[in-house]
């Protein structure tokens, strides 16, 4: 699957002024996946434009899979390259918590971010 359509920067930041507000702070929940990547460049290239306060990064390792700190790396070196603090948090998940494994990384995960975000 291909797709043709052409976005500019200027249409990328009509989609993000319509969830932050100008002024905003923002910190970006990023891994070395090219999805968040993507979102961190797009936030920085439009810094001005979208009349942010701060940016920020953070990726959180959740000890579930091995390749996980060095994909973190990945994103450390992106945060690094474009002038952006990046935070980076390892967890210990409790193997007795309630709901199932991913329910109890993604609580955990939001958990720090919020920590971070303070």
């Amino acid at each position: 699957m291909s797709c043709k359509a052409k976005v500019d920067a200027s249409s990328l930041a009509e989609a993000f002024a319509k969830v932050i507000m100008p002024g905003s702070r923002v910190l970006a929940a990023v891994s070395g996946g090219a999805d968040s990547q993507a979102l961190l460049d797009m936030l920085a290239m439009l810094y001005d434009e979208l009349g942010l306060r701060g940016l920020w990064a953070a990726g959180v390792d959740h000890g579930l899979r091995p390749e996980a700190a060095a994909e973190l790396g990945i994103a450390r070196s992106l945060a690094d390259v474009l002038g952006i603090e990046f935070h980076s948090t390892p967890v210990e998940l409790e193997p007795d918590a309630p709901g199932n494994l991913m329910a109890s990384a993604r609580r955990e995960r939001y958990r720090v971010l919020d920590q971070i975000a303070d």
